[in-house]
């Protein structure tokens, strides 16, 4: 774990702060896996601030570029039924460049950007959203803190914790928690930078770039199918498709252009 250049909010309680970067700690001490540290860490933002969900991702590219990749995610909280709505949203271009764009004017200023959904969109503008809230109210959610971290370059690590319908708003508090994890815990970071440019991903479809997500995330093309309501001979096309992109003829070779920045 790494608290150089941190800023730790005057008005989160001590107990708070020692919590989690003793839990941290202990995580960092307990865990080799990077993904099992991630998941931990999400596990005990999700006690300190009350979420039920959420997911830890890490990608490539600016909005600006048409080619922001995610080319890993860890979740929790999520069922299938749910896990599939929110992979509906992300596919859905004009609601996820909506969002993008308004995260990307917040992280310009310092290349980390944590915000309440208040920050991002005023209330009429929530309610007049329907491609966004639609698809989390479907899932059962409504209310959400996210944060973004940019390193040297185009590389960038997100977390984004929901709140189920009908529970109170998140509040600035408990945005700072999740900012003082954000800003102190190194391995909630890629690495190093990518070796693949954003570039690299340009022709892959929405849909193709979904299933090469779940797919280096280990998931079968039976589960990939479900969730993304298609059927596996479409999941296999796909795949053909994104190996032949690559140049690669496994997951395997696949994930091992990503492992420089895992």
């Amino acid at each position: 774990m790494s608290t150089s250049g941190a800023i730790i909010s005057e008005f989160l309680p001590t107990e708070i702060v020692g919590t989690l970067l003793a839990s941290a700690l202990a995580i960092g001490d307990d865990n080799p896996n990077l993904a099992d540290r991630r998941r931990a860490i999400l596990n005990v933002l999700a006690e300190l601030i009350d979420a039920d969900a959420g997911f830890w991702s890490w990608g490539r590219g600016w909005p600006e570029m048409e080619s922001v990749t995610p080319i890993a995610l860890v979740d929790f909280g999520f069922t299938d039924e749910q896990r599939g709505d929110i992979v509906a949203w992300s596919l859905d271009h004009d609601a996820t460049r909506n969002f993008e764009r308004r995260i990307e004017v917040r992280v310009r200023q310092n290349f980390q950007a944590t915000s309440l959904c208040e920050d991002v969109f005023t209330d009429s503008e929530w309610d007049a959203n329907p491609l966004m809230r639609q698809q989390l109210v479907k899932a059962g959610f409504e209310d959400w803190i996210h944060t973004v971290r940019y390193s040297t370059g185009d590389t960038w690590s997100s977390m984004f914790l929901l709140r189920n319908l009908g529970k109170p708003r998140f509040v600035r508090q408990e945005a700072d928690v999740v900012d003082v994890a954000h800003s102190n815990i190194a391995w909630l970071h890629s690495n190093t930078e990518e070796a693949l440019s954003p570039e690299s991903f340009v022709g892959l479809k929405p849909r193709q770039r979904a299933v090469m997500l779940m797919l280096l995330d280990g998931l079968s093309r039976k589960k990939i199918a479900s969730l993304l309501g298609i059927v596996e001979d479409t999941v296999g096309d796909h795949i053909k498709a994104i190996y032949n992109h690559f140049n690669v003829s496994s997951a395997t070779e696949l994930a091992a252009l990503f492992l420089r920045a895992k």
